[in-house]
């Protein structure tokens, strides 16, 4: 039923007639209508809609505009003062109130960072199911990681107060914004863009914000645009201060109402396609300075979202594109089906009106008037037109596609002394982390591209085999006193030179060379880059030459770590703290001795106090600069060794907020995600951190192991043949193929495997373990035993991990036995047991009790 048309009188009607209803019991409402309605059926429909609506709405967040009571409404709490502290965290100043809610900026000691905490209004402190659907909310919000996207870092109470706690941001609200002056088309779509992306995460996990407005959308002081109050912002606005600035109704707060879809008004199911026309709003705002549809009275408001249409941006302004026309007037169709389906297809139209390029396909068929069977020839015509393009495009060579992938080669030392290594090979790393953090391009991560090293391969042949369009190789040679760095840009389909450079430089004077190799890099991929990513290939994190030069050598020496050469890591951190003597405010060279120090045990032998230090180091590194994110990555693995998973999570999607391209963030998120038993979001995260480090033998093992997590048993063996061809001499490739074969019950597949494992691992307690398991599965139980005594008696190898006794266990039977081994393994915090709630090896045990109690020993059992 298409809704009668809204007009001012009829609407203050409306809102009577529901109200004096919705005050009613349920089975006196039918007779109510029936009267007030003197007949109007339409009337009477819209007026049970309406009811109907607020009755089911099973989340605070869906409830029908008119259906916010200012019931809900309370006298406001005392200000929290300067000095005092809430949770864990200490109040330092007031941000302000209203859209915002009750704002606070204040310190979080375990993280050494300032956050902003908002205070949850008393109404939904004190309503049990108000704050149940809160909760459900900020967990929703919390798993999203998006650079558009304000983060919330946490949920908490103290005493009857209830906070969120969220990143801090410097800046100014879009509004601040616009209320200056409007923007610039180009500024209003690339900001447009940015809102567009970050929707697009939110709508894939199910998350609609519904309340897109200028209020809610900060630009940041480094050029960023994020999204305020993803879910919080309905809960929270729409009785406090921003809501009586912007309409009421007799006391009624209703939202912002100059913003909201007219089915998000009318009380119906609101879905992404409302935040669409939000945005449309929003953009014909930027762009004109001034709100669409406001009215003298909210009533009027209303009343002209569900019935006028917009004027165009072109007839207003001059030098508007049309298509930026077309693209805002489709966002603000009055019916959701007649608007953009996704936000993603919103900023894929966007961009092509920045890149100057037509709108093909997003274009509105529908004008006002237009008879339908026009509009049906029109599509018609539209679609073969677009299956022409697509047939005849490879007969001409248009326009190349955007750039958005490269690998950044090793740099060759040609200088015939070995010891100027570590030069080629720091730059090249500094290029690596320094092009992974812009937008829009995939670089492949350093384990990848230094598999080329000294290998003298052929640049296509090398972005073919990594999959990318373009390669960076370089050389370094040495001129008198001088080394030069010749270095050029591969367009690996035809084998051009995009770009080419050489520099001629002091070995004392290379500390501004990736900053200008980056910059050259970025132009002969003809990127465009804003402010924040221009700022970000510039940055400096010292100025002092010989600090560089030693970051670079113990970058070069960490890199070379290895079980054999325990002086590798040793070494690295002495030429970290000679950097950091030299320059105190350095940085990443904290964030180098943070990782050797959190390596140190394990390849030195050193104590566990190097994790203290590691931790100190990563800290004081996020004290200077905190963007970086090799350090909330460090940190957050610190957490992982102290079961501190959520925590641990907080770091890692923060680091990859900074630095999505950094693909060891990934792998390490989802090895947290994993021991959490959240296998599918492990799944997704390993698949980004192999798409972006492929030849790398430990993401490609840590794939295959997520695979049989979730049970894809092909998929995950077709993975560790993948990892075998990479590095045939992996060990551990053999024994996890033969634990999928043993949970399938293909024992002599599985002993097979494990033979080839033991002599690739003689020493290893794993190998006789499992095949323990297979005999006794296969009847052979005497051979099982002889192989317990042997693993538990005085001469048992010392090397394996904390499931070996455990699976001999389950394939004898003894769970008993099997669980005194795991709680050994718990109070000894021996190799790989928080993987207990992932390991499906350990299935047999998941129905028992003293599982779960188990679970509960690592923080694992929510």
């Amino acid at each position: 039923m298409t809704p009668e048309p809204a007009k001012p009188d009829r609407l203050a009607r409306v809102e009577e007639i529901y109200h004096a209803a919705a005050r009613l019991p349920g089975d006196q409402r039918a007779a109510f209508l029936e009267q007030a309605c003197e007949g109007n059926e339409t009337l009477r429909r819209e007026l049970e809609s309406l009811i109907e609506a607020h009755d089911r709405a099973g989340d605070f967040l869906e409830a029908p505009a008119l259906g916010v009571a200012a019931a809900l409404a309370r006298e406001p709490r005392t200000p929290l003062r300067i000095g005092q502290q809430i949770g864990r965290y200490r109040i330092v100043g007031a941000l302000g109130a209203g859209g915002m809610g009750e704002v606070y900026r204040a310190e979080d000691p375990r993280l050494d960072r300032e956050v902003a905490i908002k205070i949850l209004p008393a109404h939904l402190a004190d309503d049990p199911t108000a704050l149940t659907r809160f909760k459900r909310e900020a967990k929703a919000i919390a798993g999203l990681s998006h650079p558009h996207i304000l983060a919330l870092y946490d949920f908490d109470r103290d005493g009857d107060v209830y906070f969120a706690v969220m990143e801090l941001l410097q800046g100014e609200t879009l509004s601040s914004r616009i209320s200056r002056a409007a923007l610039d088309w180009r500024e209003a779509v690339a900001t447009a863009i940015a809102v567009a992306s970050g929707l697009a995460a939110a709508h894939k996990r199910g998350i609609v914000h519904r309340d897109i407005k200028p209020d809610n959308i900060f630009l940041t002081s480094d050029g960023n645009v994020k999204i305020l109050d993803f879910g919080i912002a309905r809960v929270l606005s729409d009785n406090q201060a921003a809501t009586q600035t912007q309409a009421t109704m007799q006391g009624l707060a209703i939202g912002t109402v100059g913003y909201m879809a007219p089915e998000q008004l009318r009380g119906e199911a609101v879905a992404a396609t409302a935040d669409l026309f939000s945005l449309g709003c929003v953009l014909h705002e930027m762009v004109t300075g001034r709100r669409l549809f406001e009215r003298g009275t909210a009533a009027e408001t209303v009343a002209a979202i569900l019935t006028a249409e917009p004027p165009p941006l072109k007839d207003t302004l001059r030098g508007i594109p049309g298509a930026l026309d077309d693209v805002t007037r489709r966002c603000l169709r009055k019916q959701a089906g007649e608007r953009f389906q996704s936000a993603q297809d919103l900023e894929l139209a966007l961009r092509r009106i920045m890149d100057g390029k037509p709108t093909v396909g997003f274009s509105p068929l529908w004008k006002a008037g237009m008879p339908r069977p026009v509009v049906w020839i029109l599509a018609a015509l539209a679609a073969i037109a677009i299956a022409a393009v697509l047939l005849l495009r490879p007969l001409s060579r248009g326009p190349a596609a955007p750039v958005e992938s490269l690998a950044i080669l090793p740099i060759a030392n040609q200088s015939g002394d070995a010891t100027l290594d570590y030069v080629g090979d720091g730059i090249t790393e500094t290029l690596i982390n320094s092009m992974s953090q812009l937008p829009r391009l995939k670089v492949m991560a350093r384990t990848s591209a230094f598999r080329y090293k000294g290998r003298n391969v052929d640049p296509q042949t090398a972005g073919r085999e990594l999959k990318v369009r373009r390669v960076f190789a370089g050389r370094l040679l040495r001129q008198d006193d001088s080394l030069v760095v010749q270095v050029d840009l591969i367009n690996v389909e035809d084998g051009a030179e995009l770009w080419g450079g050489r520099y001629n430089e002091k070995p004392s004077a290379l500390l501004g060379l990736p900053e200008t190799i980056s910059t050259k890099i970025s132009e002969g991929l003809q990127l465009k880059l804003d402010g924040a990513a221009r700022k970000k290939l510039s940055h400096r994190h010292t100025e002092n030459q010989e600090a560089y030069r030693l970051y670079l050598l113990g970058r070069y020496q960490f890199s070379r770590r290895d079980w054999n050469d325990p002086d590798a890591v040793r070494n690295s951190i002495e030429s970290f703290q000679k950097a950091i003597d030299l320059d105190p405010l350095y940085a990443m060279a904290y964030v180098g001795l943070a990782e050797s120090y959190d390596v140190a045990p394990t390849y030195t032998g050193a104590s566990k106090d190097s994790y203290l230090k590691a931790r100190a180091a990563a800290k004081k590194a996020l004290e200077i600069d905190d963007t970086i994110a090799e350090a909330y990555t460090t940190l957050a693995d610190l957490m992982l060794m102290d079961w501190n998973w959520t925590e641990a999570e907080k770091g890692f999607r923060k680091a990859i907020e900074l630095n999505e391209g950094y693909a060891q963030a990934h792998r390490w998120y989802a090895e947290c995600l994993r021991r959490m038993g959240r296998g599918k979001q492990a799944l997704s995260e390993m698949q980004r951190a192999y798409e972006l480090d492929p030849l790398s033998p430990t993401s490609g093992m840590a794939l295959g192991e997520i695979l049989a997590d979730n049970l894809l048993f092909d998929q995950a063996m077709e993975q560790y043949r993948k990892t075998l061809e990479v590095n045939p001499s992996s060990e551990m490739v053999p024994v996890h193929m033969a634990l999928i074969l043993l949970y399938q019950k293909k024992f002599p597949e599985a002993l097979a495997e494990l033979e080839h494992a033991g002599k690739l691992m003689p020493g290893a307690r794993s190998i006789p373990a499992l095949r323990g398991y297979a005999y006794a599965q296969t009847g052979r139980r005497q051979e099982a035993l002889d192989i317990q005594r042997q693993l538990t008696g005085s001469e048992a190898p010392k090397y394996g991990t904390a499931f070996d006794l455990p699976a001999l266990y389950i394939g004898l039977g003894d769970k008993d036995r099997a669980f005194e081994s795991l709680n050994r393994s718990v109070d000894n915090r021996e190799r790989l047991i928080d993987l207990l709630k992932a390991d499906f090896f350990m299935e047999p045990l998941r129905s028992d009790p003293r599982y779960v109690a188990l679970l509960r020993r690592m923080n694992l059992d929510r």
